[in-house]
């Protein structure tokens, strides 16, 4: 089970929900967390406004539940949250009988449906998520090679399962081609066919359509190590997540053991593809990072789990750690895109514009869905991240009733059109009508 923790970058999330096509719109709710897109957020990468880290709904991934389950004490309650995604509202986790109405009063304030991220924090947020892909499928390669079919198996389905919904609408604004058909053809190999010849070379298309799908994220940002210490960070506090679940005094559960493997090894040639730059930059840094490195990475001695842990789950926290205060100076240099852009104008007159714009893109969506191409309804409502951004913070400071009405239109918008793999005409439609209607009666109000 994939564990992503909210450590990696700090960052305000605002917005709505998991948008579109990769570059989705903006999202994030008041609660900083990562991915992007309006409707359903904090997909486990930064979320917090007011200090408050929240679980999105939609698109938050298990570790960010820890605060919940605290709480709640209920089996498998990810898994649960899970099956019944999309959501429209937080308060249908009781209508579609994840929660009773008590548990669902205990928690609702730990609960968000949007969250916003631009920039390079949305960027961050995507090559972690992908990275968590890749480091599934290094590890499930390993087991490959050493003709362990059944034990690869879940590697390979779970970046179907946890993580590909959670980047999918990012796809076509990155100029991503879909590929899940690819990934579940390997799955269907591995699991059906383990030993036709046909594996290995299915298993390295979709290896390759990930890596494509990494390549969306500019070679720039690739090879910066601000940049790359940050993902790294979300990398490694998933591994030691799984690390931690797989360790029971001298027991280890092997597929949690694998998964963490997949992600340190991913992370860690990274780090290989920085080292250049970094040993120019700051010798110091990059000497102590290959040091720590080599060390977490004796962790996992081979894909296999040793006879006894060679480490506690706290240990390898540790070791985690000392990594994200090594490159804590690095991080603390970077650029990141803050959500929360500070409006240089005040009123409605400061609104009209953006909305307009904003508008805009909600008719030609509109347009584009009555005939029936959803998927390029889907790419035309990624252009509302960079237009809502432009009069989501004012509107909010101007009428919370008002945003409040618009963040729900918008919602209505991403769980019809923007999440669902085959989304439904006429209700994509009529989320659309909603929405359009909403902002006009929004834009009457400042007349």
């Amino acid at each position: 089970m994939l564990k992503i923790r909210p450590l990696y970058y700090v960052i305000t999330i605002i917005s709505f929900m998991v948008f579109v096509a990769c570059s989705n719109l903006s999202t994030n709710n008041s609660a900083n967390q990562p991915q992007a897109s309006p409707s359903a957020t904090e997909v486990s990468t930064n979320s917090q406004t007011s200090g408050e880290k929240k679980f999105n709904v939609n698109t938050s991934l298990e570790p960010e539940l820890d605060p919940i389950n605290e709480k709640l004490k209920i089996d498998a309650l990810y898994d649960k949250i899970n099956e019944k995604r999309p959501y429209k509202t937080t308060d249908e986790l009781v209508s579609k009988k994840v929660l009773t109405q008590e548990q669902y009063n205990q928690v609702k304030s730990l609960l968000t449906l949007d969250y916003s991220l631009t920039g390079e924090s949305k960027d961050v947020d995507y090559l972690v998520k992908m990275g968590l892909m890749k480091g599934h499928l290094l590890v499930a390669k390993e087991l490959l090679d050493l003709k362990r079919p059944g034990e690869a198996l879940p590697h390979v389905g779970h970046p179907i399962e946890e993580l590909y919904v959670t980047v999918a609408d990012q796809f076509p604004q990155r100029g991503v081609t879909d590929f899940k058909s690819t990934l579940d053809e390997v799955k269907d190999f591995v699991k059906n066919k383990p030993q036709d010849p046909q594996v290995i070379p299915k298993f390295n298309a979709g290896m390759a359509a990930v890596d494509k799908a990494i390549a969306a994220i500019s070679e720039t940002e690739r090879k910066s190590p601000a940049f790359i210490a940050q993902v790294n960070n979300g990398l490694l506090d998933s591994a030691s997540a799984e690390y931690g679940g797989a360790i029971s005094g001298n027991k280890i559960e092997e597929i949690d053991y694998q998964d963490s493997r997949g992600f340190v090894t991913y992370a860690y040639m990274l780090s290989q593809n920085i080292a250049p730059q970094l040993q120019k930059d700051n010798s110091k840094i990059e000497e102590q990072l290959k040091t720590s490195f080599n060390d977490l990475r004796k962790v996992w001695p081979s894909p296999l789990p040793p006879a006894k842990p060679v480490a506690t789950g706290d240990q390898v926290a540790a070791k985690v750690k000392k990594i994200e205060e090594i490159t804590k100076p690095l991080v603390g240099n970077a650029t990141t895109t803050s959500i929360s852009a500070s409006p240089t104008a005040s009123g409605s007159d400061s609104i009209k514009p953006g909305l307009a714009k904003f508008k805009n893109v909600v008719t030609s969506t509109l347009t584009i869905a009555k005939t029936g191409n959803l998927a390029e309804a889907k790419k035309e409502w990624a252009n509302a991240s960079d237009t809502w951004g432009e009069v989501e913070d004012k509107i909010k400071a101007q009428s919370k009733d008002g945003y409040k009405s618009l963040e729900e239109k918008l919602s209505d918008v991403q769980t019809t059109l923007a999440i669902p793999p085959s989304p439904d005409k006429n209700k994509s439609i009529a989320a659309l009508q909603s929405l359009s209607t909403a902002v006009d009666t929004y834009n009457d109000k400042l007349k």
